[in-house]
């Protein structure tokens, strides 16, 4: 992206990298894992406090990126909001029959057809 600047009276043109914004690098909200390359990251910006402006960290920043990314893909996995329905069977196992149900299936009053216990989706 070009942005035009006047410096001295005379007009600049100044070309600046867009970059995607950083996570939240609290502790309280990362894994372990990422905690450990974030202090990484911090440790490398207290030890070069100008090589990070030129790119001197650049390995521990994309680290902790990825290490960021699979932390909300892997949340977004098990949010049940955002993950496939399961399938479910609409019979209950024999294994969990109570007394009553297995009576009843003895005396053939309860009568359950293979076809009625397909899965459905919920």
């Amino acid at each position: 992206m070009a942005k035009l600047l006047i410096i001295f009276g005379t007009p600049v043109e100044v070309f600046i990298e867009e970059q995607n914004m950083q996570a939240d690098l609290s502790y309280y909200s990362h894994t372990i894992e990422c905690n450990f390359l974030i202090k990484r990251l911090q440790q490398c910006y207290a030890n070069h406090p100008v090589g990070k402006f030129f790119a001197y960290c650049d390995k521990e920043a994309s680290d902790v990126a990825l290490c960021c990314h699979e932390e909300r893909n892997l949340k977004r996995k098990n949010n049940p909001r955002y993950s496939p329905r399961q399938e479910e069977s609409r019979c209950l196992p024999e294994s969990s029959y109570t007394a009553t149900l297995k009576k009843l299936k003895e005396e053939g009053v309860l009568i359950v057809r293979p076809e009625d216990c397909e899965q459905r989706r919920f």
